[in-house]
């Protein structure tokens, strides 16, 4: 209301309430699908000017094409009873919602409001919010995507479903997930040559010093194990590339981390190893931007998500839903 000249006339809070309490399921599908009208007129228009949708940049180079989907999970701390309200894995009381955005264009694509004790890895509510995200990508630009998600997030569910998508004529659906540091991964790094490490790559596309950073491969040890293979549930393109550096002055390590010296980050992939693109230097750093979409969480929590004003779940869905709303009209 302070800058009508530029919003136009804001409605009274007695009619915002209102419409806030008009909006149930039916509704929130059919303003989902206006969304994603909305946003397939921007982007042509932004493809008209620019000729294509801004890349998605990694290590001083851009993906091309490939429209980068994030999925992230977050916690909204509830100050009074609200549903779904409960206590979280932080030992907080509130929300877990879970969200998606493209990393292309940086817009809010996707977010489920779950209950404060939702699991991080319940593949039912990623597979829901994936769904929904690709569903506000416009048609054409589906052919050729890229899922990333933190450790938290992968299950058996989301790797099998993103396959499946990735099997389908005309379709290029990866993922990028992380990857937990178990027993039989300590075993694999344990066998991995001295030699066979390679330099990680810094956000500039420059190679860090290796006695400080390295990246290598762990996928044949997993397979080719003297056991058998290691891996034989999980899909049979899936990739294991693992990351070591020295850890900073504070930071929290196993014990096998702290036998050895190095903190290690797991990283799945179903991106073939073949083209300079693929390479498993260029594989780990591609996932590191993940951390994008963390940022993307604070700022919505600044302008709206972080602080639910209703202690209706139904409202609260709208609110985060007219959180979310803006930003195809901002890109334009």
């Amino acid at each position: 209301r302070d800058q009508a000249e530029l919003f136009g006339p804001v409605a009274s809070d007695p009619t915002l309430w209102r419409t806030l309490d008009a909006v149930g399921q039916v509704q929130r599908n059919k303003i989902a699908r206006v969304r994603a009208r909305i946003r397939e007129h921007v982007w042509s228009l932004i493809e008209r000017r620019h000729g294509r949708i801004p890349p998605s940049r990694v290590a001083d180079r851009d993906l091309g094409t490939t429209v980068v989907v994030r999925l992230d999970g977050s916690l909204v701390i509830a100050h009074s009873d609200k549903q779904l309200a409960a206590g979280t894995y932080k030992g907080s009381f509130g929300h877990h919602p879970l969200l998606a955005m493209c990393d292309n264009t940086g817009e809010s694509l996707a977010l489920l409001l779950r209950t404060g004790s939702a699991g991080s890895n319940t593949t039912a509510d990623h597979l829901e919010v994936l769904d929904a995200a690709i569903a506000q990508i416009p048609a054409k630009h589906r052919r050729n995507l890229l899922v990333t998600v933190d450790g938290a997030g992968a299950s058996h569910g989301l790797i099998k479903y993103i396959t499946a998508l990735n099997a389908k004529p005309g379709r290029q659906a990866h993922y990028s997930v992380g990857w937990e540091l178990g027993a039989r991964e300590r075993a694999a790094i344990g066998r991995v040559p001295a030699k066979a490490w390679q330099a990680v790559l810094d956000h500039h596309g420059d190679p860090r010093p290796l006695d400080k950073a390295g990246v290598v491969e762990l996928t044949a040890l997993l397979r080719h194990h003297p056991d058998g293979d290691q891996l034989e549930n999980w899909p049979a393109d899936l990739r294991i590339i693992c990351r070591r550096e020295k850890p900073h002055p504070g930071a929290q390590l196993s014990l096998f981390e702290e036998a050895d010296g190095w903190r290690y980050q797991l990283v799945a992939t179903n991106t073939p190893g073949s083209g300079s693109g693929a390479t498993v230097q260029f594989l780990e750093a591609r996932h590191r931007p993940h951390a994008r979409v963390e940022d993307h969480v604070r700022c919505g929590k600044q302008t709206g998500l972080g602080h639910l004003p209703s202690t209706k779940i139904e409202i609260n869905r709208a609110w985060c839903l007219a959180a979310c709303t803006p930003d195809a009209v901002h890109l334009s």
